[in-house]
Order: C-alpha cells, then structure tokens, then sequence
C-alpha cells in the first residue's frame, strides 16, 4: 500500500518458514531434534529421582515432541510489516518477541523485484542489494514493480537493469555463508547473488 512519501505493506504468512531453504529446514530439524532429547532426558531423570510425571513413556514422547515443535517454530510465528519511508527501508516483526530492522537507501546499491511468475512462490520478492549482504522481502500482489521502481529511483536507488547484476558475483567483501534468519526474522542472505537466482528458479511451492 502507498501513501505519499512512503510504502507500507505486510509480508505473506509465515514469510521466512516458506522461504527456508534446504539448510535452514536441516538446521530447524536439528533443533527440534535437541529440545525433544532434552525433554526426554528431562522426564527420565525426573521418573528416577524426582517426584515422576505420570504419564508413562508414550505420554511423555507425545508432550515432549509436541513441545519440541512448538520451540522451533515458534520464532516463525509472526506477523511481519515493511515500511520504506524517506529515511531508508524498515521491517518490523511481531510474533514471540517484537523486533525490527533498517537498512538505508545509501547503502542499498541496487534493488530488483521478482515477480510471483519468477519467483516460485505465490508472492513477489524484493531483492536489496547491500554493500556485505542481500536482503530479501516478501511483497503481496497489491504491491505493484511500477511503485516500487519509482518510489526507489526517487530515493537514488537504482533497479538492476540487467540479470548479471543479480547473479553475477558477490560484491567486494561479501562473506560466503549461508542463508540465515536474523534476529528479528528478517531474510538475509551472505550466499552470493547467484544462490538467489538459482533459489527463484525452483519449483512453485505449495504454500
């Protein structure tokens, strides 16, 4: 949505769940794994030398696994806002925690938006790219290229004309990691541009 001097709109549902590449679902797989073995570990050592919880080892398997699910997803349960104003680009997170990030039009070098059709997913995606980093927002349908291609070029950020400028190489400095979540459930990407396009050419995905 666009008023004025800015753009505000919501992220789809569960954003930063249906964009987990590969090695995030490995990585929120092991977690959960961890929690559920310390939950065991917690109600055996709770049967042996402590009062015990009633509820036999099936019981205790069922809760346990249930919160074990519960942990790892619970930093995906939210509800997350971007606004770009004259001051730079802000994404706000409200779910377990509230939190938020800013990243500057200065050091945004050039943007690109991946529509739906190229995306793979049922929703556009807005690429910053950053002096060490890329930042990947989800945008909805009502969020149209032409707003956002104005609203950027009239803060001095220019579109990537072309698609080496987004699957060429990393720019100078950019470290070579994989996808992450920060901490305020923002995608970040330090994988170079090249892992982003190949990312947009997968398969439509279900959700």
């Amino acid at each position: 949505m666009s008023a004025g001097q800015q753009l505000r709109w919501q992220e789809p549902w569960l954003f930063s769940l249906r964009m987990r590449d590969r090695r995030g679902w490995q990585r929120k797989g092991w977690l959960i794994i961890a929690v559920f073995v310390a939950m065991i570990l917690g109600w055996y050592l709770d049967q042996r030398y402590g009062k015990g919880l009633r509820i036999g080892l099936t019981g205790a398997m069922i809760l346990s696994m249930a919160i074990a699910v519960f942990a790892g997803f619970l930093s995906d349960l939210g509800v997350s806002e971007v606004q770009a104003t004259v001051d730079g680009v802000a994404r706000a997170f409200y779910g377990h925690g509230v939190g938020a990030s800013f990243w500057r039009y200065q050091d945004i070098l050039t943007f690109s938006f991946v529509p739906r059709q190229g995306s793979g997913k049922p929703f556009g995606l807005l690429i910053l790219m950053m002096r060490t980093s890329i930042v990947i927002l989800g945008v909805p349908d009502r969020v149209s290229r032409s707003e956002l291609v104005e609203f950027f070029r009239s803060h001095g950020v220019q579109e990537a004309q072309e698609p080496n400028q987004i699957t060429g190489g990393p720019p100078a400095g950019m470290p070579f990691s994989p996808t992450m979540i920060d901490n305020h459930n923002a995608l970040v990407v330090g994988t170079p541009p090249a892992a982003v396009a190949q990312f947009c050419r997968q398969p439509p995905s279900p959700i």
